[in-house]
């Protein structure tokens, strides 16, 4: 029986040199691993045989490893060391889905300069859920504005509610130029709300609108990033990255 003690809450990077195969924990070993991990929201149970352990997706959200023998449990991420690439994440991703037409886009900043026309593109578009005070996603927008011929969406939301994210992303909602005010706050500059400490009713419904779909889809990191397929990206990619996976196509 595994119990909290036993858990690795660190973050682990599991360094891997090929692609581990997985397969579907037989009914038994399955029943077994969920039973010693009684009170863990367990969605699905897989073997990895490239790990000799076996990945426990909980609330789609989360992948962690246990042991063949059952005594550890390990919080954290697989590395494939040849491609360098977060297979942790890729397959959180692949679990979830968003689907883009039910995005209002009259909350969204529809980023121009240029780079939101989407016809040499075929029309895509793309969304990205921001937080003013994310690091990653400051870091993302410089990015974003590097996009040739994409339709890009921000949607200005507050990963923590009770942060100063919230009065920040309305702040920059309610400005005469979102985009430049938009700009302004990814840029690392100073955002000076014209609301002061507490913005008006009107200028946060919007905000809190966003808040409640990145719940609803089970957004617990910025920056999030949507594609018109559904698939669902989280964290900070490059332009040339997120122009490969916007066309589909193997970032290595």
């Amino acid at each position: 029986m595994i119990n909290c003690s036993r858990i690795i809450a660190a973050l682990l990077v599991l360094a891997v040199l090929i692609l581990p195969t997985a397969g579907i924990a037989d009914t038994q070993k399955e029943k077994e691993i969920r039973n010693a991990l009684a009170g863990v929201n367990i969605d699905s149970v897989r073997y990895m045989e490239g790990l000799d352990m076996y990945e426990v997706i909980m609330n789609k959200t989360q992948a962690a490893y246990l042991t063949k023998d059952m005594k550890y449990f390990i919080m954290g991420s697989v590395v494939d060391l040849t491609t360098r690439r977060n297979l942790t994440q890729d397959r959180i991703n692949g679990l979830r889905s968003v689907a883009f037409a039910s995005l209002n886009k009259k909350n969204a900043i529809k980023l121009g300069n240029g780079n939101g026309n989407g016809k040499a593109n075929g029309g895509k578009s793309i969304a990205v859920f921001t937080d003013p005070n994310c690091g990653y996603c400051k870091k993302l927008h410089a990015e974003l504005l590097q996009l040739k011929d994409v339709n890009v969406y921000v949607y200005l939301y507050a990963l923590n509610p009770n942060s100063d994210s919230k009065a920040k992303a309305a702040a920059i909602w309610c400005s005469s130029n979102k985009q430049a005010a938009l700009d302004v706050a990814m840029s690392e500059k100073k955002v000076l709300s014209p609301f002061g400490a507490k913005p008006s009713a009107a200028c946060l419904s919007t905000i809190d609108e966003n808040i409640k779909i990145a719940k609803t889809h089970d957004m617990s990191s910025s920056p999030t990033v949507v594609f018109e397929d559904g698939r669902v990206l989280v964290g900070y990619k490059s332009a040339a990255e997120l122009t490969a996976l916007i066309n589909q196509k193997e970032v290595k």
